[in-house]
């Protein structure tokens, strides 16, 4: 998924855990070099979905809420 620095991503998890952040609050220097940590994860808990915020002016949706782009992470699990 290609985001945008005006945009926001949306983490949810197996355990209803919703984190919304700003792309530009994410270092760049730590995305190329070994990643970022955005989600810490309880014991048992998942990445469920991500989705990308668009802004209103790029995307607005009906009754002018932003649209987003969501993609379906799969979980890799031990089971």
């Amino acid at each position: 998924m290609e985001v945008l620095p005006a945009d926001e991503i949306m983490i949810i998890t197996k355990h209803g855990v919703i984190i919304r952040s700003s792309v530009s609050q994410v270092r760049v220097t730590g995305r190329i070099a070994q990643g970022v940590k955005l989600v810490n994860l309880d014991e048992g808990d998942l990445v469920t979905a991500v989705a990308r915020v668009v802004p209103e002016e790029e995307g607005e949706g009906e009754n002018g809420v932003a649209a987003t782009e969501t993609d379906q992470v799969e979980a890799l699990t031990d089971e």
